[in-house]
């Protein structure tokens, strides 16, 4: 969608084939982020409540490499669920679903078929299983409580998490709750 604007409206978004569940509060998609739907095939794209979609990201639901050399291509939705963080860059092609309170690391690739469980840290490419969403909490946690992370002075080979107030309130209670 280059050229549009930053925010769109609903029924830009249905037009385009994206489906948006729950109460459609609060999802982030970033300028730059490519929302490939293949019209006339109905809604391809579903995105949940609280999600994040980071500048450069791709969500495509279709691939015509295969065509290319056999004549079949590949066509499949793609799914992310509630409070969910896609960071920049992450490719996300046909058949693929990312489940309630993932993260998928910067740069990611998500193969056909692929499913990312819930509560879980994916990344690569293709992307696996890095960790979990709970023991990352833990870990800014004990970090926070040690002074070793503070406002705006990241340690070297540390992260903090971004996204929304309420991505933010999802993951705490993941962690306070196991």
């Amino acid at each position: 969608m280059p050229g549009k604007a930053a925010w769109y409206t609903l029924d830009e978004l249905r037009n385009l084939g994206i489906t948006l569940t729950g109460d459609a509060v609060e999802v982030d998609i970033a300028r730059g982020v490519r929302l490939d739907c293949g019209r006339g095939r109905g809604p391809m794209i579903q995105i949940a409540d609280h999600v994040s979609i980071t500048k450069g990201c791709q969500l495509l639901t279709h691939d015509g490499a295969g065509a290319k050399f056999d004549g079949v291509g590949t066509i499949g939705r793609v799914i992310i669920e509630d409070h969910v963080f896609i960071g920049i860059n992450s490719i996300l092609l046909p058949g693929t679903c990312v489940r309630r309170g993932s993260i998928l690391a910067a740069g990611s690739v998500l193969y056909p078929g692929t499913i990312v469980p819930e509560g879980e840290i994916w990344g690569g490419a293709p992307a696996r299983k890095l960790g979990t969403v709970a023991v990352f909490l833990e870990k800014r946690k004990e970090m926070e409580s040690t002074g070793r992370q503070g406002r705006g002075n990241i340690p070297p080979g540390q992260v903090r998490l971004t996204g929304t107030p309420n991505l933010h309130e999802h993951y705490k209670e993941t962690l306070k709750n196991g």
